[in-house]
């Protein structure tokens, strides 16, 4: 009965970690600033191992969080995520940084917020994709 009981909690963990198959097979994520002009506010992600970065914290989110939760206040987004399959968006989050946003004046927010199923889902930005945004934010902002 607990060999059963522990393959059942293994199974339960694993399926609340996966995305959608459609969310899976992105191969694009297009990157919007609402902080830069229109015309250069835009960057495209098509490295694979970049988009699996992306992928792993929303897996990593959705896993946390499995009761949907509300925004954090006093986090204002600066951009959103279009993760892209075969041409077609399949998901949208928002996203803010310190960075990027200077609606927030220096104080410190790594943050996405996305909807899933039906459900919304928050969490902090992992390091390696603030870091992605924060960088694409500055290339994009030096381009003349």
């Amino acid at each position: 009965m607990k060999i059963l009981l522990s393959f059942l909690i293994l199974f339960l963990l694993n399926s609340c970690q996966k995305l959608p198959e459609t969310l899976e097979k992105t191969d694009q994520i297009k990157i919007t600033y609402f902080y830069l002009p229109e015309q250069r506010n835009t960057f495209t992600v098509t490295d694979k191992k970049q988009i699996a970065y992306f992928l792993t914290l929303l897996k990593a989110i959705r896993s946390k969080n499995p009761i949907p939760v509300t925004p954090r206040g006093g986090c204002p987004f600066s951009g959103k995520l279009d993760f892209i399959s075969k041409g077609q968006t399949v998901l949208t989050a928002q996203f803010s940084t310190t960075h990027t946003n200077p609606a927030l004046d220096n104080r410190s927010c790594q943050q996405i917020l996305f909807k899933l199923d039906q459900d919304r889902y928050d969490g902090d930005l992992s390091y390696g994709v603030g870091m992605l945004l924060d960088e694409k934010y500055h290339e994009l902002k030096k381009e003349k």
